[in-house]
């Protein structure tokens, strides 16, 4: 039998060390349902179309409206990317729940295990295997503050974002943003 040098040995050890399967590294299946990824190809399902997006900002009971000719759908869009929950520390941290309905799919929901993850909530609702809207829910609670968001996307329509923010000694905070993606403004 011949023996390997100890370089090689150590070359193949670390090799070995260092393989990560795809879900860990983000290459692979993911986990769960791979919000990154399905934002993507909503921007440039957007981009392409290039609709108009009328975008309503409301501050505690105060509105403005605006409409956007040239939005930006990737800046639109990038909060909800942010919220993908395929993180390697949070593998097993959300149930999983799937709904069917006459055997199609309509919807994944995955729920917070563990009150200390800011994400609390991700929906998925599918009409014939199609994404038709994506539900965030974040929430943040201390001794000092509570704050709450929740996101809502329908599928190259429209979003809304709701932030409710109370600290102590102060009154609550209500910001909503909406924008609604038509051909014709």
């Amino acid at each position: 039998m011949k023996k390997l040098p100890a370089a090689v040995l150590l070359g193949l050890l670390a090799l070995a060390c260092n393989r990560n399967d795809g879900a860990k590294n983000g290459n692979g299946p993911q986990p769960y349902f791979d919000l990154k990824s399905y934002f993507a190809g909503q921007i440039s399902a957007l981009e392409a179309r290039s609709p108009a997006v009328r975008k309503r900002i409301e501050v505690n009971g105060k509105t403005e409206e605006k409409d956007l000719r040239d939005a930006d759908f990737a800046g639109e869009l990038s909060i909800f990317q942010r919220y993908d929950i395929n993180k390697p520390a949070w593998i097993d941290q959300y149930q999983i729940d799937s709904l069917f309905e006459g055997g199609q799919l309509t919807g994944i929901r995955y729920t917070a295990k563990k009150d200390d993850l800011k994400i609390r909530k991700v929906e998925v609702d599918f009409a014939r295997d199609t994404v038709q809207e994506v539900s965030i829910f974040n929430e943040v609670r201390s001794t000092t503050m509570n704050v709450s968001q929740e996101l809502h996307y329908r599928a190259g329509k429209a979003y809304t974002i709701v932030n409710l923010q109370k600290l102590a000694f102060s009154k609550e905070k209500r910001v909503a943003i909406s924008a609604d993606f038509t051909e014709g403004i």
